[in-house]
């Protein structure tokens, strides 16, 4: 899969106030697009969320016998299957959408919220009898409050944002990652920091603020099987 990049060399090059044309610049095309590359998959990676276009993608979680789980962002879901067995919508599953208004889903729900000593455990599915649960072989009966087989939860459907729908923060959070990635090796890959002519000493050591803050925002928290 080729890596994506959330933000254009040309508009790198003008954030970091580069010649535009890149034979005269110091950072070639090379470096600055692969910067813009891993700056796009490590933000992806620290949110834990998809930001490129994923069409009809696969994504398997393991839910732990949780009444929801997080996702690391769908425009829309074709299939949801369940411990082997396929949910309908507004029936055997909900969908949590973005609260910040992306469009994107965050989260999917499977009951109501509670434990067994709020009642009988089949008040909480509302296809308690059709998959199976009263039996002693399902692990959400072996004691405890619940459980789950590894990779029970399946979703197909389109991941993240379509390139016009990027939203703005993420380009910038990109921006500002790749051009750290760029300026970093000049002094600053052993010490940590990097010295101007004029006696001025930057600290290189630590991520920049916009990048850090955006992590903040936009991190999701989830356990991930695979991708496909």
């Amino acid at each position: 899969m080729t890596t994506p990049m959330f933000a254009t060399e040309e508009q790198l090059r003008e954030y970091m106030d580069l010649d535009p044309v890149a034979a005269e610049s110091k950072y070639s095309s090379g470096i600055l697009t692969s910067n813009l590359r891993a700056a796009s998959y490590m933000l992806e990676r620290a949110t834990g969320r998809f930001f490129h276009d994923r069409p009809a993608a696969t994504f398997t979680v393991t839910t732990e016998g949780a009444a929801s789980v997080p996702l690391p962002g769908f425009r829309s879901l074709a299939s949801v299957v369940l411990a082997g067995s396929a949910l309908v919508a507004e029936q055997g599953y909900w969908l949590q959408p973005d609260p910040s208004g992306t469009g994107l889903i965050l989260g999917i729900q499977f009951r109501a919220y509670g434990s067994r000593s709020d009642g009988p455990s089949w008040l909480h599915y509302s296809d308690w009898f059709d998959r199976n649960l009263d039996s002693p072989r399902w692990p959400g009966n072996w004691g405890g409050s619940g459980g789950s087989l590894p990779g029970d939860l399946v979703l197909t459907g389109d991941g993240g944002f379509l390139d016009a729908d990027l939203p703005e923060p993420v380009r910038l959070a990109t921006k500002a990652l790749a051009g750290f990635l760029t300026l970093r090796p000049t002094g600053a890959l052993l010490a940590g920091a990097i010295a101007t002519p004029a006696g001025n000493v930057f600290d290189m050591s630590a991520w920049p603020l916009e990048v850090k803050s955006f992590i903040e925002l936009w991190r999701i928290g989830q356990q991930v099987i695979s991708v496909g």
